[in-house]
């Protein structure tokens, strides 16, 4: 941790010095133990009218590291008032005893709570304040307080410059200090103080210790509360019991000095906590550390930037490149799409954050950036380079590698805005539903969780309902087939059908075989007749008489043969014929002539298909049990349907529901954070962005860059309350399904919106208008609305919101811009003085009201060099840093000095 923190104090402890301590055999590293085990990170060792313990005390706290100032309680005046004197850390014992002497207090009478300077209160505080001391009236308001001496001498210390806070003991006086309680009330404060002493105390004591906490407040003191370290409840004396149990948070810086005491009460309001008051545990759960710049093209040498737990101011001049730490975290933590609304701003970044190409580019090859930070109570390096991205948990000083999904964890965790970004969210109504919706998470989320849910069971519900719609779209057609195979049925179940059909086909298989047996018959008689010629034989009549008798008779016969056989031909053909003419004139040729008439008329009546169909009634009963079973499944998906839709309906109004709650969330919260924040006036109107909502209409249909005048138009329609965006759904949808349209008049998108798909009508169904966050402000007794207002109106309105919520580590790129000095110091400077202690808070700033008024624990000073460089760093309490400051941003010292006397102010220049 750098810069300055909160220690947790108790400046009035007395040992075994003081002679009033009890318990004698105490040692040092007991007493410096139990400061420890009581959680105290500095005390004051304040024996009375002795330094005797310091040394030795000193040194045993300095090895336990606990902050040790030496101190004293002197007695001093009249009344014998305690005095706390607080000397700086490098102080003695002989200091405090040399104090002491010159009080006119004698050796023999240190360590004696009855020991008493003759000096008054108003000289011992002037003594001690010229030896660089810091007093503190002890117990103010009880005995040996400063309220016990005259009033006149009790306005004069509690007037004067030196004294800046009191230690107070009464809570009841604390509360009512702003009061002029009746003497009835205030002997109710007598009783109840009067309890806790076992005795009871003269109402005129009780008024004086009262009254001395009344003018302390009225004198703008710091209350401080202390134990005085008792040696156990109701005892008086001291002891190691007591030790803690009174306490003030003090902020201070990382070495602890004089100094540091002095700035913390002289910054009371905002550095100093009572026990009076709650104090909000400075722990967070995520905290960055330090950045680390490495090889880039801004810096020869690597640069280390730490950040403090509540406020890190970045400072420097132009050109010093203290923007460039915004960018780089950005990278390194992978937020670079957070800048994607913002198109000039993510294209600066992009011409910023990539290889150095000689004109734009920072990137080397070998560069490095790294991220310390630690998270829920262990430490993690987040670096990014060319080639890789990781994050890795450091454990015994070594890295090693974890889940890449922890670093997009932290990354969502850590708010950043580069430079001018805050003024473009204002105008940007998605940038800033989700700041508010991203301060507000835990109750935003489970809704927004829902809607999703309730979107996706509507797409599911939807695309069963398209997909049953479709397979019942063949209903009628089913219906009437079946209407036609039942009159099929009914028809040519009629038995004459079949009996004409089966005597045709038996008869016709008869006469095609007689037919075939006579054609084939015919071809018999014909190849024979054809085959029937005359045989020849070779002359030999020269050879032989008698073989030539021979042959010759052969020959005759042969011929007589032959011509046997054209006769057997001929009589063939004429039985033939004779079978052909009695077949004609046969009983069987006339019924097979009747059947065919009749089955001509029957084909006359009938189509091919019946015909088919007739003999094969099973085929036609099967086809109508077939659409039977169709429309009895389409009967089911149409119950199934209905279902759909009365599921759909619920899911709508479900999603209506979430919708409203969304808004119900949000108007809750936004009542909460604004209710108590001046000038600002935040509201909402549910679901009324209707030009996001119109963008994304065009987008899912993919018209984004054409029928612009139809588009106004409906938009116009809509913000004027003529339809609803639900009116308007059910206009695409009837466009879809081929209806005529009643709200678009452009033929040429209603064409275009027949053509969408399924998917993009899904999309529509479950697309809602946004809730607008109206957002109002109070100039000069008028109101403005922000979309109305000055760039500086508009930035501080989303400066309010940012600043006035949130725990997470916050950072900031010149939040003051466009912002004028009154709004800086009543919008920025009081915001972070109050948030600070619960988030982290990291601002690059020119103006040094952010540092200085801001309070700033750590000051990063940007050199004032070619490449980035860091000139100086420390709190704003220290010296360089306070110049630095001065020379940067109020153009140096001189001119400060010269603005102080113009303004009539006294020129000082404090350490």
């Amino acid at each position: 941790m750098v810069g300055n923190r909160w220690y947790k104090c108790d400046l009035h402890l007395h040992s075994t010095a003081s002679e009033c301590f009890r318990d004698q055999l105490v040692t040092g590293e007991q007493w410096v133990n139990e400061c420890l085990d009581k959680g105290l990170d500095c005390v004051a060792l304040t024996d009375h009218n002795t330094g005797k313990n310091i040394d030795e005390y000193k040194l045993i706290a300095e090895k336990a590291g606990l902050v040790f100032f030496p101190g004293v309680e002197i007695t001093c005046g009249d009344q014998g008032t305690h005095l706390l004197v607080i000397f700086d850390t490098n102080a003695s014992t002989s200091t405090v005893e040399d104090f002491l002497i010159r009080m006119d207090i004698s050796r023999k009478d240190f360590a004696k709570s009855l020991a008493c300077s003759p000096k008054s209160v108003v000289d011992v505080v002037e003594a001690a304040t010229n030896e660089g001391a810091i007093v503190i009236p002890a117990h103010i308001d009880e005995y040996n307080g400063l309220s016990e001496i005259r009033n006149k001498w009790l306005d004069e210390v509690m007037e004067s410059a030196e004294i800046q806070a009191v230690q107070v003991v009464q809570k009841e006086f604390y509360e009512n200090r702003q009061n002029n309680l009746p003497t009835e009330e205030v002997k109710s404060l007598k009783k109840q103080v009067s309890e806790k002493y076992g005795n009871d105390i003269e109402l005129s004591k009780i008024k004086g210790w009262y009254n001395g906490v009344k003018k302390a407040h009225k004198n703008d003191l710091g209350i401080v509360t202390f134990s005085d370290n008792p040696h156990k409840n109701g005892d008086s004396k001291h002891g190691l019991w007591g030790i803690g149990r009174r306490y003030t948070y003090i902020k201070m810086r990382e070495e602890p000095n004089i100094h540091s005491l002095r700035e913390a009460f002289l910054f009371k309001n905002i550095r100093v906590v009572s026990d009076f008051e709650e104090f909000k545990d400075n722990s967070k759960e995520l905290v960055l550390n330090r950045l680390l710049i490495q090889n880039t093209e801004l810096n020869d040498e690597e640069l280390v930037i730490d950040f403090s737990n509540n406020l890190t101011t970045v400072i420097g001049g132009r050109g010093t490149g203290k923007s460039c730490i915004t960018r780089f975290l950005l990278y390194v933590l992978g937020k670079e799409d957070e800048l994607g609304p913002f198109s000039e701003i993510s294209k600066e970044y992009k011409k910023f954050i990539q290889k150095d190409d000689g004109n734009t580019g920072v990137l080397k090859p070998e560069t490095k950036i790294g991220l310390e930070l630690s998270y829920l109570d262990e430490k993690y390096e987040i670096s990014r380079s060319e080639n890789s991205h990781e994050i890795s948990i450091i454990k015994n000083n070594e890295k090693v590698p974890t889940e890449i999904e922890r670093m997009n964890m932290i990354s969502r965790k850590i708010d950043l805005y580069a430079q001018k970004q805050i003024y473009e969210i204002s105008k940007n109504q998605d940038s800033i539903r989700d700041i508010l919706d991203s301060y507000n998470i835990e109750d935003i989320k489970p809704v927004k969780e829902r809607i999703r849910e309730n979107k996706l069971s509507i797409n599911k519900v939807m695309r069963e309902i398209n997909s049953i719609s479709q397979d019942i779209a063949d209903k009628k057609t089913l219906e009437l087939n079946k209407e036609d195979v039942n009159q099929q049925l009914t028809k040519l179940s009629d038995n004459k059908y079949k009996e004409i059909i089966d005597n045709f086909r038996k008869q016709s298989k008869v006469y095609e075989i007689i037919k075939t047996d006579i054609t084939k018959l015919d071809e018999t008689i014909e190849s024979i007749s054809k085959n029937l010629i005359a045989p020849t034989f070779r002359n030999i009549s020269d050879v032989d008489s008698e073989l030539n008798t021979l042959q010759r008779d052969l020959k005759d016969t042969l011929d007589k043969r032959q011509e046997d056989l054209k006769n057997t031909v001929a009589e063939m053909k004429k039985d033939l014929e004779k079978y052909k003419k009695q077949l004609g004139k046969s009983t069987w040729v006339e019924n097979f002539k009747t059947t065919k008439g009749r089955y001509n008329d029957l084909k006359e009546e009938l189509t091919d298909e019946e015909l088919r169909k007739v003999t094969d009634l099973d085929s036609l009963s099967k086809e109508l049990s077939e659409l039977d079973q169709k429309l009895n499944v389409i009967n089911e998906k149409e119950d199934l349907l209905i279902r759909n839709r009365e599921e759909l309906s619920v899911l709508q109004n479900e999603l209506d529901e979430n919708y409203a709650n969304l808004t119900f969330v949000r108007r809750e919260f936004i009542d909460n954070i604004f209710s108590e924040m001046d000038g600002i006036i935040v509201n909402i109107s549910p679901q009324r962005d209707f030009e996001a909502y119109i963008l994304k209409v065009r987008d899912i249909t993919n018209k984004q860059d054409t029928f612009e005048g139809e588009f106004n138009k409906i938009s116009d329609l809509l913000y004027t309350n003529v339809i609803t965006y639900k009116e308007l759904y059910s206009e695409f949808e009837n466009i879809f399904n081929d209806n005529p349209p009643e709200i678009i008049s452009d033929t040429r998108l209603v064409n275009a919106f027949t053509k969408l798909r399924a998917e993009q009508l899904l999309e529509l169904k479950t697309l809602v208008p946004s809730d607008v966050i109206g957002i109002t402000l109070n100039v000069n007794g008028k109101r403005v609305k922000l979309t109305n207002a000055s760039a500086g109106q508009r930035t501080s309105a989303i400066l309010s919101m940012i600043l006035a919520y949130g725990e997470s580590p916050l950072i900031m790129d010149q939040p003051e811009d466009d912002l004028d000095s009154q709004l800086i110091n009543t919008l920025i400077v009081n915001s972070l003085v109050t948030k600070k202690e619960n988030r982290q808070i990291i601002i690059i700033t020119h103006n040094p009201n952010i540092p200085v008024n801001g309070d700033s624990e750590w000051v990063v000073c940007m050199g004032d060099t070619k490449k980035i460089t860091i000139s100086s760093r420390g709190s704003v309490d220290n010296t360089t840093i306070k110049e630095r400051i001065c020379d940067v941003m109020e153009g140096g010292q001189d001119a400060f000095a010269k603005r102080a006397r113009r303004y009539g102010f006294k020129e000082t220049l404090s350490n």
